[in-house]
């Protein structure tokens, strides 16, 4: 949650280094970020959040948490490959 919170500059994608995806879902929205894995840390390349629709509100936790992170594969799946 630290690096969803935390204001930093956004990196460039090095297609050398691997990426990883960071997501959490609250009771109205769901967030990712975009992570570089480098040597010293895990630079933030992009950030997205969402807001869940009433029904989606309705989803448990679990349910949530796994549409956070579905949308965000969706999302940067060209860095995922």
């Amino acid at each position: 949650k630290k690096i969803l919170t935390t204001d930093l500059i956004l990196g460039l994608p090095d297609d050398t280094l691997q990426f990883k995806i960071q997501s959490d879902a609250s009771v109205d929205g769901i967030g990712a970020v975009l992570l570089q894995i480098t040597p010293n840390d895990d630079r933030p390349l992009a950030y997205m959040s969402k807001k869940l629709t009433k029904t989606q509100t309705n989803w448990s936790t679990i349910e949530q948490e796994c549409y956070a992170i579905i949308q965000a594969i969706d999302k940067w799946d060209k860095y995922l490959r």
